[in-house]
Order: C-alpha cells, then structure tokens, then sequence
C-alpha cells in the first residue's frame, strides 16, 4: 500500500513539513511506501520531496492512500478530484486572513482562499478527514464533513533531544540572566507584539537581568518583523531582547535549554508544536488562553486570559524562579507530554491508517 502526502509547501524548519516527514518515516517503518509531494520544494528539503510537476502519479493505484494537508490557499485544490488514490483531508487550520492586513497582501490573499477552500473541499468526496487538534475538526464539522478523526501533530522528540546545543550560543545565554523563549515564526497572529510589551513591564519593574528570545523568521513579515524591533527600541528594551531568526536545530535546543519560561501570547494556533518542545525541556509555560492552546497544553502550564503586562510578568517571574510553582507545573506538562508522544500519536496514526487502508 501506497501513501501519499501532498501540501502546497515543504520547507526545513516549518512545523507541517516536520510533522509530514515523520509522519513518512513511521508510515515507511510499518511497511508502506510513502511519498511527499509538494507544489513548491524548498531546495534544502529537496531530497527529502517530489514538486508536484514531477511526480508519477500514474504509479498510484486506486486504493492508494492521498493525505492532503490543508493549511493554507493552494491551487492543488482544483486538482485533487482528479487525481487517483482515496483522499483524506489532513486539516492544520489555517489563519483568518485579517491578522495578515497591511502586512503582506500576497498571504492575506492565500489566508482568505485558504478558507474558501474549504467549501470546494467538501466536493472532493473525501474517505475521512484527520485534525490535529479538536478545535480544527469544531471548524470541519460546522461545515458538513463528516467521518472526521482527531490525532495530535506528529513529533520527533528523539531528534530534539538527541541534539547537542549550540555551544556559541549556549555560552552566551548562560550568563545569570533570566531568559523568556517564544518560538514562531514573526507573524501578526502571533503577537509577538503584545509579548514584547509584556517582557518590557518585567524587565524594567520586575528583572533587569533578563532576556527575551524570540526565535523564528520573518520573512515574509518584514514589515511586521520591522515594527516589532522599533517597538522594542521605543519601549527602551532593544538591548535585551534577541531575534535568532530562523535557527538550527543546534541552536533552538540551546535556547530551550537555558530558557527559564515560555511565555507567548498568540491569538490563533492550529495546534502550537513550541508548547510541546518547552514540554520536552522541561520549560515552564505561560501562554495566552486562545484558538488551540488550551487544548494543547491539556491542563498543563498556565493559562492567561489578560494580556496586561504587570499580570502576566508577575506571572511569568512565579513561573521562573519560584521553586515550589516550577516543579509543580513540570509535573504537569510531563503528564501532557506522555500524551504528545511519537509512540502514542504514531501508534495512533498506524491504527488510522489501517483502518482507511481496510475501507
């Protein structure tokens, strides 16, 4: 048996790609033949997927499995009714278009077809559809589709924590301050704007030993990414906080690694695959109470519903330095880990994927 992923984009570094690749590697372990497709390869991953131009899907048998993954506008919609194989929708969400105004119209455009795309994927016939969190399927299951199943994003923990860390950038992390870490790409939806705002009330009324890390690119964002920095200039913080940009796998272990909090204050996530990273390195959380992140966290960390900076900074310095709150909290992000595994979710995908594979 076959399957097949297809997704408009495969790129090293992005949350969907990863999850695609390990999804490929476990489907691979338990005997199947699995292909990545993507309309655009990045060159760096290219060994890794076929673009969609040059791919044989002639050698593609009718019981053949196709998972699409639909996160974003994509002309493969219009393609799929006609390609072979039994389709089933893979759903990460995808960002409501107004967070990308007067930031970058290309993704505004894509953000709004995206869900469009939607309604014209209803037509598709699909054998089923898989959300990685229950707040995607609400979004399915208000539209019509039906025979629609929950499985968190596949990660590879062993990967991360088999890693050493950056030594250049451990050492300079490593300097008696204390370091806040967010993780995401710098985009509107993740308000790494109202973060910045936070971290500057505990840095000047709380801790002036500290950091803030910011990993993630901004390409794309540039003008997003531009005020976030003016910004920090203006609230007089520049100096202490960081933007890494898009990083090694070396050098985000190493900013988790010397982190003492996560705090982020996103207002839409499809499933947030850094709450579970922070999870893995035992780094206690902060994060705003919307779109998925609650599920995410399954009861774990600490949930905010006001972004005011004194709350949620004296939150976040309980958080980091308070002894007693910490190993409590890493208690209970350790529970809701085991329920993230690579062997929990892959055993639950194998399981999925056999029974679509029996219909």
């Amino acid at each position: 048996m076959r399957i097949v992923q297809l997704l408009e984009s495969f790129a090293p570094g992005d949350a969907i790609s990863n999850s695609v690749t390990a999804l490929a590697r476990l489907a691979r372990a338990g005997g199947w033949q699995a292909d990545v497709v993507a309309a655009h390869v990045h060159p760096r991953v290219a060994d890794q997927a076929v673009p969609f131009a040059q791919y044989r899907w002639a050698g593609v048998a009718a019981g053949d499995l196709v998972l699409f993954h639909h996160s974003i506008g994509t002309p493969l919609v219009r393609r799929l009714r006609r390609l072979p194989g039994r389709k089933v929708l893979v759903y990460h969400n995808v960002t409501p278009a107004h967070f990308f105004a007067g930031v970058n119209a290309g993704v505004e455009r894509a953000a709004r077809q995206g869900r469009r795309q939607l309604r014209e994927l209803k037509r598709v016939g699909f054998t089923a559809t898989v959300s990685d969190s229950s707040f995607n399927r609400a979004e399915l299951e208000e539209l019509g589709f039906a025979r629609n199943h929950v499985v968190p994003i596949l990660l590879d923990f062993d990967r991360l924590a088999s890693t050493a860390p950056d030594p250049r950038l451990a050492a300079t992390l490593d300097d008696g301050a204390v370091n806040w870490v967010f993780v995401g790409r710098l985009a509107p939806n993740k308000r790494q704007d109202d973060l910045i705002a936070v971290f500057a009330h505990y840095q000047r009324h709380v801790n002036p030993r500290s950091r803030l890390l910011l990993v993630g690119t901004g390409a794309g964002m540039e003008s997003y990414a531009s005020k976030l920095e003016v910004r920090a200039n203006e609230l007089g913080i520049r100096e202490h906080v960081m933007f890494l940009g898009l990083v090694s796998l070396a050098q985000l272990v190493a900013c988790y690694r010397a982190a003492h909090v996560f705090v982020g204050m996103s207002e839409h996530e499809g499933f947030c695959v850094p709450l579970a990273e922070s999870m893995l390195f035992d780094v206690p959380i902060v994060a705003y109470a919307a779109a998925s992140v609650p599920e995410t966290l399954g009861g774990a960390g600490i949930l905010v519903r006001s972004k005011d900076p004194a709350i949620v900074s004296a939150i976040a310095h309980l958080a980091a330095t308070d002894a007693t709150l910490r190993q409590k909290l890493l208690a209970t992000q350790r529970s809701r880990l085991s329920g993230l595994s690579p062997e929990r979710v892959g055993s639950a995908w194998l399981a999925l994927l056999e029974d679509l594979a029996a219909r």
